[in-house]
């Protein structure tokens, strides 16, 4: 075929894709969905080896259309009910044909460098589907997207980057205790992968009763069974819309199972992941908890999202888990662009090499639907499905049993009677008289409230039916709906001082909208997020801590208080506060600076940002123990005194200790101090002692520690580990009979050349009895990011003033992406707290 030619056959084939569609649309009962063929039906039909000389291509559409295609299955006919939705888009299929004609395998930048827009256009899907930042590309974060030839290879490629990531951190190649989590209700491709690479999985029961979904309780059980019998869980996979029943897993409690045993999760979103588009049925599908629990999550474009097959956004937490287990570069695929670390090869982010240039079907998509023409796509889909599900209730025959996902059922249809002919919502204090004043015809404004946030939808009143409908509604279960399924967030009311009273009054049925007291300003992104519902927002305005008597004078009447570690929630505060008062979300792991009794006593709910700050806090620990060592601060403060270089070289100028053979010692060894052991071993380190509070037998869990990481790790006494510790890193809880627990005694007993390292609470050391061990030489120095008494100290502190002291200013969880999720989740649990709802990481008081 030459170019003439192609110009030619290339019209006409397109005029058989018209004809085509043209009767699936205008008459489709004319096109049978489900082929009569029997197996075997193309043999002897086609001939049995290709022609010695070329076929006309007319020749060839004939005989494919009218011998080959009488075995098509008609997925994109109207009344095609098979798998999943296969609903794909002319903008996709003429974008497949450019896609061809290029043909590029785009494995690396170097070989197309406008694999690129694979970047852009997977932000905007991120943005599209409401993902926090860090699944982004170009924003703050380690993560990103990629497009994956199926939603299989999609589980493949999260399950080897987490069993790579198991494998490196715990410095071994034996994968043969490792273990997989999934439902009965997963997918078939997670048992796939599991076999692929050869690992055990472990399918989990679901009943009716959890609507088919797995639960973290279920997880937790499998867990402790499993480590109990000497396995390795390291991966559970949750689904968003089981293909099966549309079950959608409970990813909250899932995901904070796998937080705290450090497993990664994988969220299997292929059908359902792309109504995550829709803002009013995210709570339904789990955003939240997606956001904050999910290391990687699959969502199949060619499914619902109007984009031809096989195409599947991949997104992930940090890229370099992905790229670490995956990239394998020759000489031959070497090349400047990648040498440089500047561009992202999408080679080592599948387990194939050449790949199908996929992204200009979603751009091509997106840029001709545009979001809202993509979300009004999705509606419709979800209009469709109650519909089906209003024939099965109307149907004796059916019976539903478990809610269908995502549901409409808060969704009613967009035809209401007139307002005149409906009750009022529940928990409204407003008659059916009143609101019928609220109907579009006399210039007021149209107000729709669907729970706790306020849409202005004036300029949508031929959404509305006659305009006579039911325009200000609320409850505080949103159980009333009118056009719901075309609200948007930028629909909200931002400014709530511009509603009435009475019009307020339907965001909960009383005129008090929560009040919430910041005590730091936070991240402008993060800030926003005091916009998703109606609260009234007092804030202190500089980065630096907020004056108590600023906070004794602002928070009277408070619903929720956002603090930090240097504010001090006692009962002098929580009297200012009243009777309102119903949560505390701190942004902090510790919780000492909070009267947990005084809390308890006034029904004050307390929160906390657990499981965020592990690595960041562990390599602080090893960074202190390092430069601790290696008399780091003594060596910055030889150079500004400027004695280097002129002073002489001798052979022990500033001498430090090796790692190498030392015992290294821990008060505390929880989750973050085994983090900090982890990073520190390869040094060379040859024992780990520990002292806890000894009220759980720890003995199979160091037995396997041991063994991991062929090391002895021994829990002793207090008076052994000062006695025996080369090093102390301190990482116990602060509680009052911890305090001072570092004394003068205990000082006394290291020995000279040891030192201490602090990263959990200042007080846990006497200030002054260390500060005299050091200047005395009974120990050799220390490695602080705490001192008793923060923030109040100044630069005349003894051990701010000690060359053997390297101190940090209380960085421990300062990384960008520990930092962003604290104040994620605390921001959540403030909002949540102040209307009275369960927070995530709620303390037990």
């Amino acid at each position: 075929m030459d170019l003439e030619e192609f110009k030619r056959n290339g019209y006409e084939t397109v005029d058989r894709i018209y004809n085509y569609y043209k009767s699936l649309r205008d008459d489709p009962s004319s096109i049978a969905v489900q082929s009569d063929v029997k197996p075997g039906y193309l043999r002897g039909a086609i001939a049995d080896a290709p022609p010695n000389r070329g076929t006309s291509f007319g020749e060839i559409q004939d005989e494919f259309r009218d011998v080959v295609l009488p075995g098509l299955n008609h997925w994109q006919h109207p009344s095609a009910f098979h798998y999943f939705p296969a609903n794909t888009s002319f903008e996709s299929m003429l974008s497949e044909m450019l896609i061809s004609s290029i043909n590029n395998p785009g494995f690396s930048w170097d070989s197309n460098p406008c694999s690129e827009l694979e970047l852009q256009v997977m932000d905007w899907l991120a943005n599209l589907f409401g993902l926090q930042d860090t699944f982004h590309h170009f924003r703050r974060g380690a993560g990103g997207g990629v497009v994956q030839a199926s939603s299989s290879e999609s589980i493949l490629v999260a399950v080897t980057a987490a069993r790579e990531k198991y494998l490196h951190e715990n410095e071994t190649r034996d994968q043969s205790r490792l273990v997989v989590y999934a439902s009965t209700q997963t997918h078939s491709s997670a048992s796939k992968a599991a076999r692929v690479l050869n690992l055990r999985i472990r399918l989990l029961e679901v009943s009716a009763e959890t609507e088919l979904a797995l639960t973290g309780e279920a997880v937790a059980r499998a867990v402790a069974e499993d480590r109990q019998n000497g396995l390795v869980p390291f991966i559970v996979v949750a689904t968003v819309g089981t293909t099966s029943t549309g079950a959608v897993d409970s990813v909250d409690s899932v995901g904070s199972v796998a937080r705290q045993n450090r497993l990664w999760m994988h969220i299997d979103a292929a059908w359902a992941g792309t109504h995550l588009a829709v803002p009013e049925v995210r709570d339904e599908l789990m955003l939240a908890a997606i956001n904050q629990y999910a290391d990687s999550i699959n969502i199949g474009m060619h499914k619902m999202g109007l984009v031809s097959m096989s195409t599947v956004a991949f997104f992930v937490r940090d890229l370099r888990s992905i790229t670490d287990a995956l990239t394998i570069t020759p000489e031959y695929l070497r090349n400047k662009a990648t040498d440089s670390g500047q561009v992202l090869d999408f080679k080592d982010c599948i387990i194939g090499l050449g790949r199908h240039f996929s992204s200009p079907k979603i751009y091509f998509m997106l840029k001709s639907y545009g979001v809202e023409g993509f979300r009004e796509h999705i509606r419709r889909s979800i209009e469709l499905g109650e519909r089906f599900r209003q024939l099965l209730k109307s149907d004796g025959r059916f019976e539903l049993v478990c809610k269908p996902q995502p549901s409409e059922d808060d969704n009613k249809s967009p035809m209401q009677a007139p307002a005149a002919q409906l009750d009022p919502p529940k928990d409204t204090p407003i008659s059916a008289a009143e609101l019928s004043m609220h109907d579009g015809s006399n210039d007021k404004p149209i107000y729709v409230a669907i729970k706790g946030t306020v849409f202005d939808v004036t300029k949508k009143a031929d959404m509305y039916g006659s305009g006579k409908s039911y325009n200000i509604f609320a409850g505080k279960d949103g159980s009333r709906g009118l056009g719901m399924s075309s609200l948007n967030p930028e629909d909200a009311v931002a400014d709530y001082s511009t509603l009435t009273e009475k019009e307020s009054s339907v965001l909960d049925g009383t005129l008090n909208i929560p009040k919430i007291v910041l005590t730091r300003p936070l991240m402008p992104e993060i800030m926003a997020k005091f916009q998703s519902r109606p609260v009234n927002l007092t804030c202190w305005e500089t980065d630096t801590p907020a004056p108590r008597e600023w906070l004794l004078d602002n928070v009277s009447g408070a619903d929720a208080l956002l603090v930090m570690l240097s504010d001090k929630v006692d009962k002098e505060l929580l009297d200012k506060a009243g009777t309102n008062l119903k949560a505390i979300s701190t942004m902090s792991v510790g919780v000492d600076h909070c009267d947990l009794a005084q809390l308890k006593e006034r029904n004050v709910r307390l929160s906390n940002t657990p499981d965020l700050l592990t690595s960041a806090t562990a390599e602080i620990g090893a960074l202190l123990y390092l430069a601790a060592a290696r008399r780091a601060s003594e060596s910055i403060a030889f150079i500004q005194r400027n004695q280097w270089p002129q002073v002489g070289w001798g052979p022990l100028l500033m001498a430090g200790q090796l790692s190498e053979n030392k015992t290294l010692g821990f008060l505390g060894f929880g989750r973050i101090a085994q983090a900090t052991m982890h990073r520190l071993v390869p040094f060379g380190i040859k024992k780990v002692i520990y002292t806890d509070s000894g009220r759980t037998d720890r003995s199979a869990r160091d037995a396997e520690l041991s063994k991991t990481y062929d090391i002895e790790i021994k829990r002793v006494d207090l008076s052994t580990l000062a006695q025996d510790s080369d090093a102390l890193i301190l990482l116990a809880a602060m509680t009052a009979d911890m305090k001072h627990i570092i004394n003068r005694d205990f000082l006394n007993n290291m020995k000279k050349t040891s030192f201490v390292v602090n990263v959990a609470r200042g007080p846990l050391i006497d200030t002054y009895a260390l500060n005299d061990a050091i200047n005395e030489n009974v120990i050799a120095g220390a490695g602080l990011d705490v001192i008793e008494g923060e923030p109040h100290i100044d630069s005349n502190h003894p051990l701010v003033k000690n060359d053997k002291v390297f101190l940090l200013p209380h960085i421990g969880s300062s990384t960008v992406e520990t930092r962003y999720a604290m104040a994620d989740l605390s921001v959540s649990n403030a909002l949540k707290g102040a209307y009275n709802e369960d927070m995530q990481s709620q303390i037990n008081l």
